[in-house]
C-alpha cells in the first residue's frame, strides 16, 4: 500500500485502503418471510421466496442476513433496470422477520455529521470516511462440504451472515424429485447452517446426484448498525 492509513485500536491495526473504496453498508431492510410452501408446476411445491420490498441498492454486492427463521439469499437480479434481491426459504418452515444488511463500494454518509476523516486516492475518489459504516468481518470459514454447522455468536454482540456454496443435491425415486441446498438461521446465541429441502416434485427423474461445493460463509459485526 503505497498511499493510505494505519488507525490502531485495542483490537489491533485497521488498514484503510488508500487505492480501493472500502466495502461498506448500504442500506438495511426489515424483510417479512411468509414461511410455508408455494406450488412449482401443476404438481409440486417449493419453499417460499420473497422480494425486497424496495429494491437492492445500485451498488450492492453482497447480502448480509439475521434472521431467525431458515432463509437463504437468492442472489441480486441481473437485470439493470430491475435488480432486486431475493430471500429463499425450505419447504414447511415457520414465517418471520429477516434483517437484510446490504454492503458494496462507494460511499454512503449515515451520520450526516459536518466532522470527521476523508482520504482520497490519486485520481480524487473518495475511498474512506469515517461517516461510513463499514464492513466489520468478525469471522470467516471455508468449510469442505458438510450438512451442519453452527457458529456461537460472541458475548455482547449481534451479527449478520453471508453465505455462499455449500452442498446441492438432487434425489429423486421415478415418481417425486426433491433439490436440497443451504439455508441459516439464528437460534438464540448460534447461527445454523443446514441442508435442506428446497423444493420437492413429481417427475420421471430417478437418480442420487450430489454436488460438492465447498461452504463460505462470513461472520459480520453489525453491533453498531442501524436497525429499521
Amino acid at each position: 500500500m503505497a498511499i493510505g492509513a494505519f488507525i490502531k485500536g485495542e483490537s489491533g491495526v485497521f488498514q484503510v485502503d488508500g487505492e480501493n473504496q472500502a466495502i461498506n453498508l448500504k442500506n438495511v431492510q426489515r424483510i417479512k418471510l411468509k414461511g410455508g410452501d408455494l406450488k412449482a408446476g401443476t404438481s409440486g411445491k417449493q419453499g417460499y421466496y420473497t422480494e425486497f420490498p424496495t429494491k437492492a441498492h445500485k451498488d450492492t454486492s453482497l447480502i448480509a442476513v439475521d434472521s431467525p427463521t431458515w432463509v437463504r439469499v437468492g442472489g441480486l437480479s441481473s437485470y439493470k433496470e430491475n435488480r432486486n434481491g431475493r430471500l429463499s426459504q425450505p419447504l414447511w418452515v415457520d414465517a418471520g422477520d429477516c434483517i437484510c444488511y446490504e454492503f458494496g463500494g462507494g460511499g454512503f454518509d449515515w451520520h450526516k455529521s459536518k466532522y470527521g476523516m476523508s482520504i482520497r486516492n490519486k485520481d480524487g475518489i473518495e475511498v474512506f470516511n469515517t461517516n461510513w459504516e463499514m464492513m466489520k468481518i468478525l469471522d470467516q470459514f471455508f468449510l469442505s462440504p458438510v450438512e451442519n454447522f453452527n457458529y456461537q455468536i460472541p458475548p455482547g454482540k449481534k451479527v449478520a451472515a453471508f453465505m455462499g456454496g455449500g452442498l446441492q443435491g438432487q434425489w429423486g425415486d421415478g415418481a417425486f424429485s426433491s433439490y436440497s441446498c443451504y439455508f441459516m438461521r439464528r437460534n438464540g446465541q448460534t447461527i445454523e447452517f443446514r441442508y435442506k429441502d428446497a423444493t420437492i416434485q413429481s417427475g420421471p427423474w430417478e437418480g442420487n446426484e450430489l454436488l460438492y461445493y465447498p461452504l463460505f460463509i462470513i461472520i459480520i459485526d453489525v453491533t453498531d448498525y442501524p436497525v429499521p
